[in-house]
């Protein structure tokens, strides 16, 4: 997924109005400097309001692709 894809295809926050944008969250080892990409999670975050999908918690469940947490934003800006 390009990034003009995601904009278009994004629905803009809830809360403040603003188009949100992509966050690729990995996690390294403890005993290594280097982060392990290949277990690379995504998010979707409005750093305007610095709102994150989620149910209560402000969090969203990191999800294993981009179009998935794509999917997993616009659901929740569709449902309240």
């Amino acid at each position: 997924m390009d990034k003009k894809y995601f904009e278009e295809n994004v629905i803009k926050c809830k809360v403040c109005g603003s188009i949100p944008t992509m966050a690729k969250v990995t996690k390294g080892s403890i005993f290594s400097l280097t982060t392990d990409d290949s277990n690379a999670k995504y998010c979707v975050i409005c750093e305007e309001c610095e709102w994150e999908d989620g149910s209560g918690s402000q969090r969203t469940g990191l999800c294993k692709t981009p179009e998935g947490a794509l999917k997993a934003w616009n659901k929740k800006m569709k449902a309240e």
